[in-house]
């Protein structure tokens, strides 16, 4: 199974911490250790460049590509959250900083990428020990017949995130939870699929560009997902994991959670 592995990221020119290029080399280290023999790494954003030792693959071969995005290019965009409110002066108030227009990079990767199999991964996300081996069980057991496909998502402390998840289910709700046995025609059809994370086939994401008229803040992602979930054949594959590597907080998850360690 050939994969490319899209990063999708932002970071200024002089950012050199923990908050995010080593979570980036995270990101690609937790790809190399999978084993898997025919793959690529495409970093769309930011400063990480594709020479020097954090470019080689275990076996000291380059395996990441860096296209380079000129941030000041993304256009102004109204941001508006999921139930369709203007975000953008709560963003002002709270000093948070648009991670720019990654539609557009995540088509550049589509157009780029070299594998039929390409792995959108937002830059606080980390694929699990035996991610690679539970593509292959799921192929095993179910084919490769499908368009886009989505794995288990977990937080920083290992809980349940944003993945198998309920848009307007008439049997769940709104943005619910779906068990994940559940993969019937209404499960696929009434879904939402995270921008953060996802698997998508070439041909179908080619046909299916992301509208570049949205930028970061401003409903991406739901707006691809209303525009394709009916089309698409949306498959969930429990097989494989993947977890943040930073803190992030969804909805209404309360910020004092007692929580595990960070590797339970």
């Amino acid at each position: 199974m050939n994969i490319t592995f899209g990063i999708i990221t932002y970071a200024e020119g002089e950012q050199h911490d923990m908050s995010w290029r080593d979570r980036v080399r995270c990101m690609c280290d937790s790809i190399r250790k999978q084993n898997i023999p025919e793959y690529e790494i495409i970093i769309c954003g930011g400063p990480f460049v594709s020479e020097g030792r954090h470019s080689l693959s275990l076996h000291n071969k380059p395996d990441i590509i860096h296209i380079e995005f000129n941030e000041n290019s993304t256009p102004d965009k109204t941001r508006f959250n999921l139930e369709g409110q203007d975000v953008g002066p709560f963003y002002k108030q709270n000093n948070i900083k648009s991670t720019g227009w990654i539609s557009k990079k995540k088509n550049h990767i589509i157009k780029r990428a070299k594998y039929e199999n390409i792995v959108f991964m937002h830059d606080y996300i980390a694929l699990m020990h035996g991610w690679y081996e539970g593509q292959l069980k799921y192929k095993d057991e179910n084919g490769d017949d499908w368009d886009l496909q989505m794995n288990v998502i977990q937080n920083i402390w290992g809980e349940r995130s944003r993945d198998w998840l309920s848009w307007d289910n008439p049997k769940y709700g709104q943005r619910v939870s779906m068990p994940y046995e559940d993969q019937s025609e209404d499960a696929m059809k009434y879904s939402y699929i995270s921008g953060s994370y996802w698997v998508g086939k070439k041909r179908f994401m080619e046909e299916n560009l992301l509208n570049e008229d949205c930028v970061w803040g401003s409903c991406d992602d739901s707006e691809w997902s209303m525009r394709v979930r009916e089309k698409a054949k949306y498959v969930m594959n429990p097989h494989s994991v993947v977890r943040y590597i930073r803190p992030k907080y969804i909805g209404e998850e309360p910020l004092d959670k007692p929580r595990p360690g960070l590797y339970p």
